[in-house]
């Protein structure tokens, strides 16, 4: 089976991420693909041919991007449109079963790629301050915000999904996170557990 996980910034996809490897289940990363992708001459050339200010020396400035795009709506989908198809292109390439953190899963259309989503989630104020916690001020973590789907939003555009209540500690993300890969395996091989 091939599992998204997926939510908001802020909502804790990595910590579920690091828990569900912690199990030895395979996992990857759509923003680890996108790095990978930054060091790619050809995909520094198209980024270069868009945003010529985010190219330094043959290389992307990550911080400069990101400025261009989160304060520009019609920057921000041209970008999407240079990287999602050759993250999708990445995704689809990979074989065998795997879990894949997609923060941008429905705003890309990639569902249809994996069985079964899990969304994580946690209430605005607890994602503001971890973004915070990252060194980026409020005004950014909610700009970012703005620009993504809600959870709600999530839920309705997905068939087959799990949910992960992020507001609480640790041990209850853990819990969460085990039930739902019981649940997963249930699925995959035909039984309730």
């Amino acid at each position: 089976m091939k599992i998204a996980v997926t939510g908001g910034i802020g909502a804790g996809k990595s910590e579920v991420m690091k828990e569900i490897a912690r199990r030895g289940y395979r996992v990857c990363s759509a923003d680890e693909i996108n790095d990978r992708l930054q060091e790619r001459p050809g995909y520094i050339r198209k980024i270069s041919k868009v945003f010529p200010a985010a190219v330094k020396d043959g290389k992307i400035d990550k911080n400069v991007l990101r400025d261009i795009v989160f304060t520009d709506d019609s920057k921000r989908a041209r970008l999407n449109a240079i990287a999602h198809p050759e993250i999708r292109r990445e995704l689809e390439n990979t074989e065998g079963d795997f879990f894949a953190e997609v923060p941008l899963l429905f705003e890309s259309g990639m569902q249809d790629l994996f069985d079964a989503v899990i969304i994580v989630t946690a209430n605005a104020d607890t994602r503001i301050d971890r973004i915070k916690g990252r060194g980026i001020s409020e005004e950014r973590a909610k700009s970012i915000m703005a620009a993504q789907f809600s959870d709600s939003d999530r839920i309705k555009l997905s068939d087959n999904h799990f949910i992960i209540e992020n507001d609480g500690n640790i041990e209850n993300l853990i819990k969460q996170t085990d039930e739902i890969l019981k649940k997963i395996q249930g699925e995959k091989y035909g039984n309730n557990g």
